[in-house]
């Protein structure tokens, strides 16, 4: 497959056409993504512009893919192939684009940003203008459930953005929108807190899921249907589910299947059972 690589970096700025992008970028590698491999697409030459020539030096290795040169899908499929070295287990992607650009790179693929890879988005302002609304694109379903995205959009002051990420399994919801940051050159991050937390999938809040659960012994024995919720059930599976809940804070209520089917594939093309809910 023939993939086209930008190998254009302005020479050492550290603030170019999009009010310090540049430098925006080079601090969130520095502090988030040291040991991670990086891929960088980005919306063509002007996008890269500002970035400094150091990015290029970048320990773990970096690709640039100019996204007006390869088509959306080429360019998912080199973000997913970035590979860390055998030490590492890092994965880093910057996505430095207008609007446009972005709206199609995330509706081309829900599965592709599923995950813990480290991604930052910059949200170039379109020519004369200020960036478009970031909830639209944080709340995107290829977005929303990734466990490590953090987008940046310029604010109102013209030299300072807004950092942007998902917060999971809050409340009722499974997912909703947070400011967690902003930066301007002069002042760097206002908070200074970590972009991507390790512990973010370590506390649910408490959040109730559905489980749908076939009594099948030892695994899941049904322990009495009078029981609701979690006290329905005993065995390995169900001991193995409480753990999970008591270490990261979740709880539960079960849902059986009314036809009583793991799930099979009918003529029409649906599935019943468990594979069917």
């Amino acid at each position: 497959m023939a993939v086209a690589y930008s190998t254009k970096l302005a020479s050492g700025k550290t603030a170019g056409d999009f009010d310090g992008v540049g430098q925006l970028v080079l601090e969130v590698v520095s502090r988030e993504m040291v040991a991670c491999a990086l891929v960088v697409l980005h919306d063509g030459a002007s996008a890269i512009d500002p970035l400094p020539t150091s990015l290029l030096a970048h320990e773990q290795g970096l690709s640039l893919v100019d996204l007006e040169m390869v088509n959306t899908q080429t360019a998912i499929g080199i973000k997913a192939k970035v590979q860390p070295s055998d030490s590492l287990m890092c994965k880093g992607v910057l996505i430095l684009t207008k609007e446009e650009a972005l709206r199609n790179i995330l509706d081309s693929s829900v599965t592709w940003w599923a995950g813990d890879t480290r991604t930052f988005i910059a949200l170039l302002p379109e020519d004369g203008g200020g960036s478009a609304d970031a909830k639209e694109f944080v709340l995107k379903p290829s977005l929303r459930f990734s466990t490590h995205v953090v987008l940046a959009a310029r604010g109102q002051v013209q030299d300072r953005w807004i950092l942007y990420s998902t917060r999971l399994f809050t409340g009722d919801s499974r997912h909703s929108f947070e400011r967690v940051d902003s930066w301007s050159p002069n002042r760097s991050f206002r908070e200074g807190k970590p972009l991507f937390p390790a512990e973010k999938l370590m506390n649910l809040q408490g959040f109730n899921f559905t489980v749908a659960a076939i009594p099948y012994s030892p695994f899941v024995i049904d322990k009495g249907l009078s029981l609701p919720g979690p006290g329905r059930y005993r065995g390995f599976e169900i001991t193995l589910l409480d753990e999970l809940a008591t270490a990261i804070n979740f709880t539960y209520h079960y849902v059986r299947p009314e036809d009583g089917q793991w799930g099979r594939l009918t003529s029409s093309g649906n599935w019943t059972g468990m594979i069917g809910m």
